[in-house]
């Protein structure tokens, strides 16, 4: 291109265009040196329709410097870093990290349409999507608008990114333009924390399985129960029947209780079926005090092999939990059987185990297994909960430890205390879910 005629002594450095902020409109720009009044000295004006604003040569090296410096610092960074105009969805910049992760070129993906956003937006997150662009209009000045999703490449696939949204420039009555984006590929990430969740299930099953094996000759008894109460009832309906001496009424009072130690050998069957079941966990509305009266049926028979008495302080109202109850059963399942094992060499009579479920504030509930047996030292309170730490002669010293990691997956806090005299208080907190309180 020719440069344009300029007086003499003067030399044109760069020419283009910008916008004016009051407008928004294109505006030619043109930057040009010149030595004044035939000393040294040189000075830069930038000239814009017309008008003139002179510049020392220093000032425009530094804004040289600080273009060169950003240009530079977008093509070093490992994010996409992107210009989002508000109103119209349109993408107004991205840097070349854009095609070297996505795949895409600006032009391809400048329109961010509800057509655009369907196709490329994975649907589980499209929700998620939408609802962050919509929030983008009220984003304050001291705040970033945050969100994790899928988003499906040129080639097809499936890649998890993290985008971090500020203001970058408001219209004059205030309101915002335009946002200034950097996405983060996290996919890696993702699959990390998957098989990570993957294997942290599998323990919890193994250790569930680890657990009912050392409950068998408890629950074989529990079971056996029923089973000899159907044989007993149905060799003396068939006695009646063969004797001739029978009478309708007895008969079918026989069948009855035969039917109900079916349906009690039945229930004993379907609880250990659900323990046993390897499936993902499912959160779904809980009766909290209706599953720890499970866990207690299921230990009643050991507890009564180990002179045990169990006792129960259960509120008659208590809201319900979102949670998986298998799980839930686990844990206390565990901290049960933890307090059979402390109480090995208390004397009989004080052997006492109590379970107790209250609600501590308006949005959690707590619940607390209490034990009469050997405490823990002080020094060792605060590693009962790490992985493989027992002090126990047997024992992994992993129960608790998985026990507090299903806890804290709920969303609560699993913690002991010493007791005022002897013992332990295992307590772990749940949240009350807005969705089940109401």
């Amino acid at each position: 291109m020719a440069e344009p005629d300029l007086p003499p002594g003067e030399r044109l450095l760069w020419s283009g265009s910008s916008r004016r902020v009051e407008s928004g409109q294109p505006a030619p720009v043109e930057c040009r040196t010149s030595s004044s009044c035939g000393t040294d000295t040189t000075r830069a004006m930038t000239s814009v329709r017309g008008g003139i604003m002179l510049s020392s040569s220093r000032d425009i090296l530094l804004i040289e410097d600080s273009r060169r410096f950003v240009e530079r610092m977008n093509d070093a960074t490992p994010s996409i870093v992107y210009i989002l105009d508000v109103e119209s969805r349109r993408l107004v910049y991205a840097n070349d990290k854009l095609r070297v992760v996505l795949g895409y070129e600006l032009d391809e993906v400048r329109d961010w349409s509800e057509e655009f956003l369907t196709n490329t937006v994975h649907p589980d997150d499209l929700a998620r999507v939408r609802q962050a662009l919509t929030d983008t209009v009220s984003i304050r000045d001291d705040e970033a608008q945050e969100v994790e999703a899928r988003l499906r490449d040129v080639d097809g696939s499936w890649l998890w990114l993290h985008s971090r949204m500020v203001i970058f420039r408001r219209t004059s009555d205030g309101a915002v333009q335009q946002v200034l984006g950097v996405a983060d590929d996290i996919t890696d990430r993702k699959v990390a924390e998957d098989q990570a969740r993957q294997q942290q299930e599998q323990l919890v099953y193994l250790s569930r399985l680890t657990m009912l094996g050392e409950l068998a000759t408890g629950i074989a008894h529990e079971l056996n129960q029923p089973l000899m109460a159907i044989a007993n009832y149905a060799q003396a309906s068939l006695r009646r029947v063969r004797s001739g001496e029978w009478s309708r009424e007895e008969l079918t009072k026989c069948l009855e209780k035969t039917s109900q130690q079916a349906l009690l050998a039945g229930e004993i069957i379907k609880r250990l079926r659900r323990l046993v079941s390897k499936r993902p966990p499912e959160q779904t509305e809980t009766d909290l005090n209706d599953t720890i009266r499970d866990v207690v049926e299921m230990v009643r028979t050991e507890a009564e092999g180990r002179e045990v008495h169990l006792r129960l302080e259960l509120p008659e109202e208590m809201p319900r939990v979102r949670a998986d109850r298998i799980q839930l059963q686990q844990v206390m399942l565990n901290l049960v059987q933890n307090g059979f094992e402390a109480m090995h060499g208390t004397a009989s009579e004080d052997r006492c185990l109590t379970v107790e479920s209250r609600l501590i504030d308006h949005d959690r509930v707590a619940v607390s297994v209490r034990h009469e047996g050997e405490g823990c030292e002080s020094r060792h309170l605060d590693r009962l909960f790490e992985p493989f730490f027992t002090t126990k002669d047997q024992g992994l010293g992993m129960g608790l430890s998985i026990s507090r990691s299903i806890i804290e997956s709920h969303g609560g806090r699993l913690t002991a205390r010493p007791n005022a005299t002897r013992g332990l208080t295992f307590q772990f907190t749940l949240p009350i879910r807005p969705e089940v309180a109401g």
